[in-house]
C-alpha cells in the first residue's frame, strides 16, 4: 500500500515537471517572437512582391480626388512601404501612408470605388476602418 502511495507521487510528480518544462518553453519563445518584433518590427524578413522604390514624383494638382483612409494593422516601415507599392504601381493613383496616424491619404486621377480601395488593403494583411473624401 504504502509502494502504491509513493508510486503515483512519483507519476504526479513527473507529470507536474513534464508541464512545468512545457510552461517555461512556451514563455521563452512568446518573450523572444515579442521581443524580435519590438525590436525589428512585424515583419523584418519579408520582402515585398513589389520590391524597389517605388516613390513616384507627382504634382499632386494632377491628382483631383483625394481620400483619407483610417487603417488598422500597420505596425512598421515595410507595411508603409507594401501599402505604398500596390497603390503607387496603379497608373492615377499615388498614396502616402503614416504610420504614426495609422492613415494614408490616397490621390487619385479619378473617383474611386470604394471597395475596390478596401479589398486591395484587405489583400495586404490589413483592416480600413473608415475613408472619408478631403479636400485639397
Amino acid at each position: 500500500m504504502q509502494q502504491s502511495i509513493e508510486k503515483k507521487q512519483q507519476n504526479g510528480n513527473m507529470v507536474t515537471a513534464i508541464l512545468f518544462t512545457a510552461i517555461v518553453l512556451i514563455s521563452i519563445f512568446a518573450t523572444k517572437s515579442y521581443l524580435r518584433k519590438l525590436l525589428h518590427g512585424c515583419c523584418e524578413n519579408e520582402t515585398s512582391k513589389n520590391e524597389g522604390d517605388m516613390n513616384k514624383t507627382i504634382d499632386k494638382k494632377n491628382y483631383p480626388y483625394c481620400h483619407r483612409i483610417l487603417i488598422y494593422g500597420m505596425t512598421c516601415a515595410f507595411c508603409k512601404s507594401r501599402i505604398e507599392n500596390e497603390f503607387n504601381r496603379l497608373k492615377g493613383y499615388y498614396i502616402e501612408v503614416d504610420l504614426k496616424n495609422n492613415c494614408a491619404v490616397l490621390y487619385t486621377m479619378r473617383p474611386i470605388v470604394r471597395e475596390d480601395v478596401i479589398n486591395r488593403i484587405r489583400s495586404l494583411g490589413y483592416h480600413v476602418f473608415k475613408i472619408y473624401a478631403e479636400t485639397k
